[in-house]
């Protein structure tokens, strides 16, 4: 009995009634009201008073800070006014009808509530029980004040008290907590009620009455939406789904998503099903909200800051939770106490006992399930957190060298920026920094944000921890401190295990970062690596890589067996250290009851221990995460909006010095003073290398600025400009020279976020010489240009990103060559009509060209560059008077009008068309056939058996993963054995004397046997269980290891066609995170399904045994579990494959952030952008958001089936506590614990594994694809012999629904001949090339080559036997060595001898010594040399050289492997006309027997060919010599000679190599 003075508050086995009267009916109820009613008067009085004013706010406002410079005026969400101006918003408050009826009801069952309480009071005056009276009295005042809150919550909806809706939430509110709070006091009478303890027929009544409406009210409230919430919503489209109306029962037990589940389950989503986030999960206010609270430094303590509010409710939840948890342990004792002696106790007492057990475990799992979703939640904003700010820290990174980090700390550095890079080859200055980025945002901002998960966990692990001890040193004494030290033994070697295993995670993310890296850069390439024939080449050397990495993986397979070995043998250690003591130190004696509910205890305290390791484990992983974001937040940032002088008056340079980067070797600009005219076509020439597109670079603000000033019209953020009357903005727009597109249509990459004007649109469309093309395509300027504008042809490329600047309101256009990709007729129209047509009307244009004849002819000022200074500038009439670089390349190329040839080389990938032309195959129609909306598939469905027997066939078969289930459930046959063994020690012990330490009990054996024995069964149970964690994980690992090479090989070796259709980014994604997944999670979650699948088998079959009469209730709970089971899976399936389609354009953004970085930030774009990213990162937060939900859905029911379970073996025990034994009922019991949990983890895990395998589908599906078809005919080892190509009636079509790219073409070319292919730009010159590669299947007709039809040649041995120089002048991460001769098949003098062939180098010191070497004749000439020597770095995609020195470095490529073949396409497009004409003489003398077919615009380098061979769309038309072609005026060759504005100088020199060849 426990007392409190004279009143106690317990007797026997139930409430007192003083108790009841003092507490339950009067103190309780008294402080309700007060609370109440002082909290409802302040918010009523509130809302009255501010009654005149307006607090409701559409969207959410959040206050602007910052300094107001320029770069956080583009750069801070809080000023991304187009985030919130382009999207409309919504309150929602969509209660349904049925929600407001039910107030009526409430207010009824208030109504009625105070009648009954009327009626007692006046019976309780008329009988005189004046006890009963203030109880009452309080009581009754309580429901009227709940009366007058239901009237005022009703009473809102009318017009004249409109001012309650402020505080109608909070009416809301105290009618909650009352409800609530009187249910849960009417419990324990109504318990008195039905144990016969309460015998007034009048209180029964009233106690029943009571409940009921009690609990009938709570039931309104709860299951009805929440009253005065206002959900806002931006609405991006109006057939979005927004999520019902949140209720109390909904958010506690997460049936809010009911609907979607249901939904899920009776058909298979897709995005259009996925609900909307409310405003306040919107990605754009998470940031807001960041920024505000955020102040500069480390990331973390404005992490901790920001999200501090959701680790204080996880703390407390978790304390909450883990306190509850241990109910059911405290209680344990006593029904076990109850079963040894069934007399010790009464029923009722028993009854409570275990109705105690399930009420907080509920409690428990409800508190848990909401700290969880906190978490998960919290993961959601973080990441959101983490992704924007790495985006926003791509479009603010410098794009100079110097912004190296440790993401990249080994990487080489480079011998010489790039001083005529193009927009997007800057960017590649960090190429393998780049692809690093990749892996920050997809790979480390995930593991950082799922730390957010972890915080309640840790929490949860260390309450329960210190709680656990506490009961435990109430049951044993001070010998629990024992089992406390041996457990704190173990936390030090946890600790050397994690460290290991960090260090490990570290040089393992490393190689990751060079693997991806490498996987990039082919990926990017993959054109011309299947030209060189070079995938075996790239395989090895990712290959190795990843043997670096599958080693690393071992190792931590190593360290993550002993660290589970520790921790599952942890509590066995424990508890025998404590039993240990118990009985020798302190002479008790150990009962069933002690010790089964110790090692209850200790079950328990295995979860935090385990939560702990991993916990330790993940956070190590996270913060090595986190440092690395930050060390990526920390490089170095573009200083443009620092060096930029803004001036309405002077555009141009005043004795600048500019510089990639701080180095002797670097590339500088020097002494630059230029003030461009404005209004005025402004011109810079020079020749290869000088510096021209570095000019550009640093007009924009992108090159270090060593002194001197830059003037630029603006430097503020294109949303602040001023329209002006004309239409226009004081801004500039860049068009680089290599185009970038984003992905999507004509019209996005045109318009470009203006506002949509169609006559301009034309006009621009018409002007850049668009106009056919797009009137060719059935999709018109809807048309997808594909990732990176892979369906359109090069030509097409360049005309939309010039299109994009010229429909710019930007007065400032800054064009670098953007007239080279085009053949002569298009340029020269282009720069007519165009550049010096009505669309530059008012506009300041500066172009960097080779093309001097064509852009001095109406230029206003050009500029001449030489080496990084300007040699002279001034009007072209004066300049090429004085000067001899002008007159000489103006004679050379005469009146070329269009002949600036640029490599069409895209800087996302090496895809050019959809049908692998450069130049678009035959026509447009082809294009827009293969134009399609190339969306990521979304596999449907359950994951298909194939899928897992594809696995399994990894593994050795399904043979295998039998044995391995079986080897499951003998090991936990073994622990179970621990837990008997313990009984039968026990039970020998109280049969015989009193159990001592040494002596005998039972044939010899003492309590050291038992002991010992125990400890070795524990010892061997975690010894298996480790070691078949460990040879699951390794074992996977060989697995993985065997699926990436699969999938590589599949990737490199797959057709053209496929990687021009589908996104880098996608790829990329396979061998990011699917990858990822299937390396360090799918295993270990296999092997945890199967442990646990067999651990719940073997507690249903035990209790099932024991107490058959348990398979009544078994049955159906389990029918309830596989029915929420089944529902949860195929949500969680749906949803997680939405979710990871909607990463992919997280991927793709970043990736064409990256590239185009130079573009954004000169159209001062970056907000825009930003907030593309923002809606991308919304599109993919929201099936990860309600995905997680579901989570908790599951968790949730899964652990309310457990507490059942345990409800329903705890009645059977105490209902069969006469035929049971206490040990027996304690083994019982224990396993009852731990079934919650195990089923819990079940359907976690299965969940997981399922999510999880849809990565392995997504592979497998990459695994699958098509690769091209090989030959089976090895030639011989010396062919081509001669070199005959003849193609006889060939057609090729790209796919299935294009026009044909090739339509019957017949030609021959004898050995030595030398052909150029000219035709306009989408004739389908370059499938030629494709086809003699095989790059694409042709539909009929054959290829030979000395008579050799090359269709049965393998593919590598063919494309080894020809030369080829590509339009793509592609370079790899490397030195100039392992570019042009990977295999080191040849010397030092012969490289460096094609190096001086085309101009790369000249004879220098160095290089003497090492010819004089090797040829003493070798006569030196020191002169400036260009490279260092053989080993000077090349970064990847060769950025760190000019365009033209990437296509010569190619071109040597190509000399140096020369073979009896060799195709040229567009080879020196992007140099100068002076080095053009020295390398096609250098190509003439040393190829004399050579057979060589020319792409070429330059009709110059090809007219004094052999044969020229005109092509119309993919036709042959004419086939002669030059000079027969251009003699007959009737032909298509003399009407291209004659546009290209050189006639004479063709016709003169075709005839003389007629006459020559006579």
């Amino acid at each position: 009995m426990i007392k409190n003075g004279t009143c106690p508050y317990w007797e026997r086995d139930d409430l007192s009634e003083c108790a009841r009267r003092e507490y339950i009916e009067f103190k309780f109820p008294l402080f309700i009201l007060l609370t109440g009613m002082i909290y409802a008067f302040c918010k009523v009085f509130r809302a009255f008073y501010l009654r005149g004013k307006n607090h409701t706010n559409e969207a959410p406002e959040f206050e602007e800070q910052g300094n107001g410079n320029h770069e956080y005026a583009r750069f801070s969400v809080l000023r991304l006014k187009s985030a919130w101006e382009s999207r409309s918003f919504c309150n929602v408050n969509n209660r349904s009808t049925f929600d407001k009826f039910k107030k009526f009801i409430e207010g009824a069952f208030i109504v009625l509530q105070l009648t009954i309480h009327l009626y007692i009071l006046s019976s309780m005056l008329m009988d005189n029980k004046k006890f009963f009276h203030q109880g009452f009295l309080v009581q009754m005042f309580l429901w009227i004040l709940l009366l007058v809150v239901i009237t005022l919550r009703l009473i809102s909806a009318s017009q004249s008290f409109r001012w309650v809706l402020a505080c109608k939430r909070d009416l809301w509110a105290v009618s909650f907590y009352s409800y609530a709070s009187l249910f849960t006091l009417s419990i324990l009478p109504l318990r008195s009620v039905f144990i016969g303890k309460i015998k007034d027929k009048i209180m029964v009544k009233y106690i029943i009455s009571e409940t009921f409406i009690d609990l009938a009210l709570l039931l309104l409230l709860s299951t009805s939406s929440i009253e005065g919430t206002r959900y806002s919503f931006l609405v991006e489209n109006e057939n979005k789904k927004l999520p019902p109306a949140p209720t109390v029962f909904g958010l506690l037990t997460f049936s809010r998503i009911d609907r979607l589940i249901w939904k899920a389950y009776k058909h298979c989503l897709g995005n259009a099903d996925i609900w909307d986030l409310d405003i306040n999960n919107k990605s754009i206010a998470i940031l807001a909200n960041f920024e505000m609270s955020s102040k500069k430094g480390r990331l973390l303590p404005n992490i901790i800051c920001y999200f501090k509010a959701v680790f204080i409710s996880q703390l407390f939840l978790a304390f909450v939770s883990s306190f509850l948890n241990f109910v059911p342990s405290l209680l344990m004792p006593r029904i076990l106490s109850y079963v040894n002696d069934p007399k010790s106790k009464s029923w009722n007492l028993v009854s409570l006992y275990v109705s105690s057990m399930l009420v907080s475990k509920i409690i428990a799992t409800t508190c848990r399930g909401q700290g969880l979703f906190l978490g998960e939640k919290g993961t959601m904003q973080l990441r959101t957190v983490l992704i924007s700010n790495i985006y926003s820290k791509t479009l603010r990174r410098t794009i100079l060298k110097d912004s190296t980090t440790s993401l990249q700390k080994n990487a080489s550095t480079s011998f010489e920026e790039n001083p005529d890079s193009s927009e997007a080859e800057p960017r590649k200055k960090s190429s393998r920094k780049d692809n690093s980025v990749n892996n920050v945002m997809s790979i480390d901002a995930f593991k950082v944000s799922e730390a957010m998960n972890t915080f309640y966990l840790a929490c949860e692990a260390v309450f329960m921890t210190v709680t656990a001890l506490m009961i435990l040193y109430s049951l044993l004494g001070w010998s629990a401190f024992a089992g406390t030290f041996a457990l704190l033994a173990m936390i030090p070697l946890n600790f050397w295990c994690a460290t290991f295993y960090g260090n490990y995670q570290a040089d393992q993310l490393i190689l990751t970062d060079k693997r991806t890296s490498g996987i990039s850069e082919a990926l990017n390439s993959i054109r011309v690596i299947k030209l060189l024939a070079w995938e075996n080449l790239f395989y090895q050397k990712i290959i190795n890589v990843r043997d670096g990495e599958i080693r690393l993986l071992k190792k931590k397979a190593t360290i993550f067996f002993l660290n589970h070995l520790i921790w599952f043998f942890g509590p066995t250690l424990v508890s025998a250290i404590t039993f240990s003591v118990f009985i020798k130190f302190q002479n008790q004696t150990l009962t069933p009851t002690i010790a089964f509910t110790a090692l209850s205890l200790f079950a328990i305290l295995r979860t935090p221990m385990d939560q702990i390791a991993s916990t330790v484990s993940l956070l190590i992983q996270s913060f090595i995460s986190l440092e690395r974001i930050q060390d990526y937040l920390n490089e170095s940032e573009t200083r443009k909006y620092e060096i930029l002088e803004q001036s309405n008056t002077k555009f141009g340079f005043e004795d600048a010095s500019m510089e990639w980067e701080a180095a002797e070797t670097s590339f500088k600009l020097k002494n630059i003073s230029i003030d461009f005219k404005l209004n005025s076509l402004n011109a810079i020439i020079g020749p290869t290398g000088s510096g021209k597109s570095s000019l550009l670079l640093g007009l924009l603000g992108e090159l270090n600025l060593l002194s001197g000033k830059i003037y630029v019209p603006t430097v503020e953020s294109r949303d602040d400009l001023e329209i002006g009357k004309d239409g226009m903005t004081n801004s500039m727009a860049y068009c680089s020279q290599t185009p970038w597109l984003i992905s999507g249509t004509i019209k996005d990459n045109v318009v470009f976020g203006e506002i949509f004007n169609k006559q301009k649109f034309d006009d621009v469309m018409k002007s850049c010489c668009l106009d056919k093309d797009i009137k060719a395509m059935t999709a018109g300027i809807r048309t997808d240009v594909g990732d990176g504008g892979f369906s359109l042809s090069g030509g097409q490329q360049q005309r939309i990103a010039l299109a994009r600047a010229i429909y710019s309101s930007s007065r400032y256009l800054i064009l670098d060559d953007c007239l080279s990709a085009v053949d002569p007729e298009t340029a020269l129209y282009i720069y007519e009509e165009c550049l010096c047509g009505p669309m530059m009307k008012g506009r300041t244009c500066i172009i960097t060209s080779h093309n001097i004849s064509l852009v001095t002819k109406r230029a206003d000022w050009l500029v001449l560059l030489d080496r990084g200074e300007v040699k002279s500038q001034g009007k072209p009439s004066d300049l090429i008077k004085s000067n001899e670089f002008l007159r000489e390349s103006i004679n050379n190329d005469s009146k070329n009008t269009t002949h600036n040839q640029i490599d069409l080389k895209r800087s996302t990938t090496s895809k050019k068309t959809k049908n692998g032309d450069p130049e678009g195959g035959n026509s447009q129609d082809e294009v827009c056939a293969e134009v399609e909306n190339f969306e990521e598939t979304k596999m449907e469905g359950s994951v298909k058996f194939s899928a897992y027997k594809w696995l399994a066939d990894y593994f050795g078969g399904l043979g295998v993963v039998f044995v391995f289930t079986s080897s499951s459930i003998l090991i936990h046959g073994i622990t179970l054995s621990q837990g008997f063994w313990l009984r039968y020690w026990l039970d020998t012990g109280s049969s015989g004397s009193k159990s001592t330490w040494l002596y005998r009990i039972v044939e010899g054996h003492s309590n050291i046997y038992f002991l010992l024995t125990y400890i070795i069964i524990g010892l061997v149970s975690s010894f298996l269980t480790s070691g078949k964690v460990w040879i699951a994980i390794i074992s996977g690992t060989n697995v993985t290891k065997k699926i990436f090479a699969k999938l590589l090989s599949s990737i490199l070796y797959a057709k053209l066609r496929f990687h021009n259709v589908t996104p880098t980014g996608r790829i990329m994604n396979r061998f990011s995170k699917d990858m990822d997944i299937i390396d360090q999670q799918l295993i270990p979650n296999f092997e945890g399904l199967s442990y646990s699948v067999v651990v719940c088998l073997w507690i249903i079959l035990l209790i099932g045994y024991v107490t058959p009469q348990f398979l009544l209730f078994a049955i159906p709970l389990c029918a309830l579990y596989y029915t929420v089971c089944t529902l949860y899976l195929r949500a969680s399936r749906e949803l997680k494959r939405i979710d990871n389609i909607n990463i992919s354009p997280i991927h793709q953004l970043f990736a064409e952030a990256i590239k185009g970085v130079t573009t954004i930030r000169a159209l001062a774009d970056e907000r825009r952008f930003i907030t593309q990213s923002l809606v991308a990162i919304d599109r993919s937060n929201a099936p990860f958001f309600y995905l997680n939900m579901a989570t908790e859905w599951i968790t949730y029911r899964v652990d309310i089936i457990g507490t059942l379970v345990l409800f329903s073996s705890s009645v059977m025990i105490i209902m069969k506590a006469s035929y049971l034994d206490a040990g027996l009922a304690g083994i019982l019991l224990s396993n009852a614990f731990s079934f919650t949990e195990t089923a819990q983890w079940i359907i976690k895990v299965f969940s997981s594994v399922e999510l999880l395998m849809s990565s392995v589908e997504r592979i497998k599906e990459y695994t699958d694809i098509p690769s091209e078809s090989n030959g089976y005919i090895s030639p011989p080892a010396n062919w081509p012999q001669t070199g005959d190509v003849e193609l006889k009636n060939l057609s090729l079509r790209y796919s299935p629904h294009s026009s044909k790219a090739l339509d019957n073409v017949s030609f021959k070319v004898k050995a030595g001949t030398k052909v150029g292919i000219v035709g306009r730009t989408g004739a389908g010159k370059s499938s030629i090339i494709a086809a003699i590669y095989r790059l694409s299947d042709w539909e009929n007709g054959t290829i030979t080559i000395d008579n050799k039809d090359i269709k049965h040649i393998p593919l590598e041995r063919l494309r080894n036997s020809i030369s080829c120089i590509p339009q793509d002048p592609t370079l790899f991460d490397g030195t100039v060595r392992s570019n042009l001769d990977p295999f080191d098949r040849y010397s030092d003098v012969q490289i460096y001898g094609v190096l001086s062939k085309v101009g790369l180098i000249e004879e220098c010191d160095e290089l003497c010594l090492i010819f004089e070497q090797e040829q003493p004749n070798f006569s030196s000439h020191k002169l400036r040399n260009r490279f260092i020597d053989l080993n000077t770095v090349v970064k990847s995609g060769g950025s760190n050289l000019s365009q033209g020195q990437r296509q010569l470095l190619c071109l040597a490529r190509s000399m140096l492997g020369a073979r009896n073949i060799m195709l040229i396409d567009e080879a020196t497009a992007s140099i100068d006309y002076i080095s053009d004409a020295k390398i096609q003489k250098t190509i003439r003398e040393t190829m004399k027997n050579t057979t060589i077919l020319t792409i070429a615009h330059r009709l110059r380098s090809v007219i004094d060919y052999d044969k020229i061979l005109v092509m119309e769309m993919g036709r042959v038309k004419e086939y002669d010599h030059p000079y027969t072609l251009i003699s007959d005026r009737n032909t298509i060759f003399y009407r291209l000679c004659r546009q290209s504005g050189e006639f004479e100088n063709l016709f003169e020199l075709a005839k003389v190599s007629f006459d020559n060849k006579r």
